[in-house]
């Protein structure tokens, strides 16, 4: 009993000291918004750039602790085109000789007006995850409880925090284009190429594979033209349009686009052949000049299909009057047979023609078929709204229209041109027509489904509103873009 008193009262200290210790343990956490932990930056490649010169704009979050369930809310910009270049990006950094998560968000921002263009504050909103540590005080730093060996004094706990931050707002100055030059296209490169199919060799009434890629960089591939079948024509050979492709994408801050145009030529002729020249006016935003693409597309050579036309050759055939031994008679019947064979022959190189004849005449009626169709399917103009069977073909038709009856460019965005609408019937709101628009880049960029029977007639209701008796009428139409389309097919 002794013993035992003895052994509580040397220990008596060290257990209330251990209820201080334990009475003193707070919450303390080790990161913080409030610290500067997390801020954004906003910046863009180009802080005055021409009317129609796409900049790329973008949104960087930086943070030292970790994120979930990050949105930035959608970017509006009035008087510009914008297209997100995909879902943000997270990657690490190092800032202030510190490694930082960044969160990076990407625009691609064409201005549709000039002078003074504001691109506002963007929120982000997400959730922290917040590390707090649970720490132990001592009123004595040289006393240890007994306890101290047997428990863990230091524990981490994670707790989750709500946040919201904004981007700056950034002014920008879009210049004018120059007046002397028309038609105004900016970029920063633009260069063609023309490429002939490996199928040689080049015959009479075969078709030949014949492409044109027109490349650039500060511009996207919506704004480089197109070479119309109309400027490739040629007396010694027939045209048509076969497929068409275009790409955009973002390397090291620098818009890269392309557009290839298919075309299958069929020669009517043998001889040498060449199609017309054609060139690009652009204007050099790095230079501040006007330059010139152009494209060589060489010479080839055609020559006649001969196929079925060669006679067969009888020349190691021997007289048979020459075989003394057979009689008079027997000699007779073996040339009456050599003739009957020579006139088989004739017969069968007459029937050989007559076929080729025949088969040249069909695939003259197919090609000017094909020609007919091919042609239709470019002249959207002769397409009616309800008859659209395709996206491309809506899209088109839509191009044409807005052309004709908007003076929008030839090869104008489907964003230009419902912005183009609008100028027509001020009360047309932004939901009447970015559903049509989300709907037809989706089905043409990103292979979806889409119920033409539907979208034709979202499109006329839409279309139905431009000519309401309460749009603006003046006396002078004046086009919202000048054509975007620069190609001067003169020698």
């Amino acid at each position: 009993m002794v013993k035992r008193l003895l052994i509580f009262i040397i220990i008596f200290p060290y257990l209330v000291s251990g209820a201080v210790r334990a009475a003193a343990v707070e919450i303390a956490p080790i990161n913080s918004i409030k610290n500067n932990n997390i801020f954004v930056e906003s910046s863009t490649t180009k802080n005055n750039p021409y009317l129609y010169e796409p900049i790329i704009y973008q949104v960087k979050l930086f943070t030292k602790i970790d994120l979930t369930d990050t949105k930035f809310d959608p970017l509006v910009i009035k008087d510009a085109i914008i297209k997100p270049l995909g879902s943000y990006k997270i990657y690490d950094t190092k800032h202030n000789g510190l490694s930082i998560k960044v969160v990076e968000l990407s625009y691609i921002i064409t201005p549709l007006k000039s002078g003074n263009l504001i691109i506002p504050s963007q929120k982000i909103k997400g959730t922290l995850l917040l590390n707090e540590v649970k720490t132990s005080k001592t009123s004595d730093a040289g006393v240890n409880s007994l306890f101290d060996n047997f428990s863990d004094d230091s524990k981490i706990v994670t707790r989750s925090e709500a946040f919201t931050v904004a981007s700056t707002e950034l002014a920008l100055t879009i210049q004018s284009p120059l007046s002397s030059v028309s038609p105004w296209l900016p970029a920063e490169s633009i260069s063609m190429e023309g490429k002939w199919s490996s199928s040689t060799p080049y015959a009479v009434g075969k078709p030949i594979q014949y492409s044109i890629t027109i490349s650039g960089t500060g511009i996207t591939a919506n704004q480089l033209p197109r070479v119309s079948v109309e400027n490739l024509k040629g007396l010694d050979y027939k045209v048509y349009t076969d497929k068409s492709e275009v790409k955009d994408s973002v390397d090291k801050l620098s818009i890269i686009s392309s557009r290839n145009e298919t075309y299958t030529i069929i020669p009517l002729k043998t001889g040498k052949i060449t199609l017309p020249p054609i060139k690009i006016n652009w204007w050099d935003v790095k230079n501040n000049e006007m330059a010139t693409a152009s494209i060589n597309h060489g010479i080839i050579e055609v020559i006649a299909d001969n196929v079925g036309f060669f006679s067969p050759e009888i020349s190691d055939a021997k007289p048979l009057t020459e075989f003394k031994n057979f009689p008079d008679s027997t000699n007779d019947i073996a040339l009456k047979s050599s003739d009957d064979s020579k006139l088989s022959y004739k017969l069968i190189i007459i029937i050989l023609i007559t076929l080729i004849a025949i088969l040249w005449l069909i695939m003259l009626r197919i090609s000017k078929s094909y020609k007919s169709k091919s042609i239709k399917c470019q002249t959207s103009s002769k397409l009616k709204l309800g008859e659209a069977l395709s996206p491309k073909e809506l899209r088109d038709f839509l191009q044409n229209y807005a052309h004709k009856n908007w003076q929008a460019p030839h090869n104008a965005s489907l964003a230009i041109i419902f912005n183009s609408a609008i100028k027509l019937n001020p009360k047309i709101q932004k939901a009447d027509y970015v559903n049509i628009i989300k709907t037809i880049e989706g089905a043409l960029y990103s292979n979806k489904a889409v119920d033409m029977k539907k979208l034709n007639t979202e499109c006329s209701d839409f279309l139905k509103l431009t000519r309401k008796k309460y749009v603006k009428r003046n006396g002078k139409k004046n086009p919202e873009l000048p054509t975007l389309n620069p190609i001067d097919y003169r020698h």
